[in-house]
């Protein structure tokens, strides 16, 4: 995939940084459905959750929207719910789209690194669970069964792009985090970045678009956000003002009052 830049950017500094992300369209990770689809327990280490009331298999499906068949035996169902881990609608709906820097790209000293794009309390957050591989013919059980390629053994929900993608956006029009792109010179107007994608993440279910955007950043939040320090500076000089009016006006309310109870 060819970017072909509608502006310059400047070489890689402490000042001037670059993310690559990729942005979704008409995918609704704000549905209610999708955003309450995990186990917490799961998502704290535990395969089955142990609850205070009932029992795990019931919490597991409870929560992962599971449903049992009219025709399926208790025993089955239980199998079949315990088949996923983690379970859910966020998990099985991982972006697993692999990108990266095309080798043009990185013959002209460009770099993309893939770690570091996940909140730091997300290790906190999320937690590993110990495996037990000996689940029969099962063989996508684990995140690192179902995605090989993106999501090893020892990472499971630590993988910084399942942490990312666990983040439910707000909007059905999103970009996340993929990767820190580092630039060794300039490049002008006009130029391509080259990315290899090998696109495993199906858009046309839900009539959607998937593409790649490259955006400058400063700081923790992720892009350039001095527009949006302006526009605050601004609402806080509003806010001040009309507090300096409030208190003007309670400071003659009260002389007011105190000349009148005088006379």
């Amino acid at each position: 995939m060819n970017i072909t830049l509608n502006e310059k950017l400047l070489k890689s500094s402490d000042t001037n940084k670059y993310m690559v992300f990729y942005r979704l369209t008409n995918f609704f990770q704000n549905h209610h459905r999708f955003r309450s689809s995990f186990d917490y327990a799961q998502m704290q280490g535990e395969a089955v959750p142990d609850p205070m009331f009932g029992n795990g298999i019931d919490t597991l499906a409870r929560w992962c929207k599971i449903f049992q068949d009219d025709d399926e035996s208790d025993s089955a169902f239980k199998e079949r719910v315990k088949k996923y881990f983690p379970c859910g609608t966020i998990a099985k709906s991982f972006f697993n789209d692999i990108i990266k820097l095309a080798s043009t790209s990185k013959k002209q000293g460009f770099s993309m690194n893939e770690t570091d794009i996940a909140w730091p309390e997300d290790k906190d957050r999320l937690k590993k669970v110990k495996y037990e591989l000996h689940n029969g013919t099962v063989t996508d059980k684990y995140l690192f069964q179902r995605y090989p390629e993106i999501i090893k053994k020892s990472e499971s929900v630590h993988n910084e792009h399942y942490s990312v993608w666990f983040r439910s956006e707000f909007l059905s029009d999103f970009i996340k985090r993929y990767g820190r792109l580092k630039l060794d010179r300039d490049l002008d107007k006009g130029e391509v970045l080259a990315f290899d994608v090998e696109s495993a993440f199906e858009v046309a279910s839900f009539r959607g678009t998937k593409s790649i955007v490259i955006q400058r950043y400063d700081g923790r939040l992720g892009s350039d956000l001095s527009t949006m320090g302006y526009i605050f500076i601004a609402l806080g000089g509003v806010s001040l003002v009309e507090a300096l009016v409030v208190l003007v006006d309670i400071v003659f309310f009260k002389i007011r009052r105190r000349n009148s109870v005088v006379s």
